[in-house]
């Protein structure tokens, strides 16, 4: 039977390799592209139509290819685990951010960081993706090293799944 910490390290091993393949799949398409920009600077053939396309089609394929690996530099990153005072923190700097912040900042940082708002008579429950807000409250402690720590009705939620996070706030 294999371990969860053997079963990490095999895909750990996997997407490395991805990143590997990827990475040389962007070299390739580069220097294909680099050869036909040559070709015709050096006026060997024209650019028609399906040059054109072929460039385009070289272009697309290795922005998937960066795309890609930057997903999986996301997935290499070294596991963070975020304390409830990080959270706490985090919470009373976005509180403050949000309320006086410009309107181009909130609806930006709130789209990268919230999938769903619920909200009753009681709470307000916000959900995400952990490694959103991961991101988020690590950016957030560089920027906002002296906010007040402690919010009551900011706390962390339970939820079933283990990518998402939920926050709960009280009325």
């Amino acid at each position: 039977m294999t371990s969860p910490a053997e079963k990490r390290a095999s895909g750990d091993a996997e997407v490395q390799e991805r990143a590997r393949v990827l990475q040389q799949e962007i070299a390739q398409a580069d220097e294909k592209l680099r050869r036909l920009y040559k070709m015709v600077e050096d006026g060997v053939t024209d650019i028609d139509e399906s040059l054109a396309d072929r460039l385009a089609a070289l272009k697309s394929e290795g922005d998937r290819a960066k795309a890609a690996l930057e997903r999986i530099k996301v997935q290499l990153a070294p596991e963070v685990t975020l304390e409830p005072d990080h959270v706490e923190r985090f919470g009373a700097f976005m509180r403050e951010r949000i309320t006086t912040g410009d309107t181009t900042f909130r609806k930006a940082y709130l789209r990268s960081i919230v999938d769903a708002i619920e909200v009753d008579d009681k709470v307000i429950r916000i959900h995400g993706s952990k490694a959103s807000l991961e991101q988020a409250v690590i950016a957030g402690e560089q920027i906002g090293k002296d906010v007040r720590s402690f919010i009551r009705k900011w706390r962390a939620g339970r939820d079933k799944d283990a990518n998402t996070y939920v926050i709960e706030i009280a009325i």
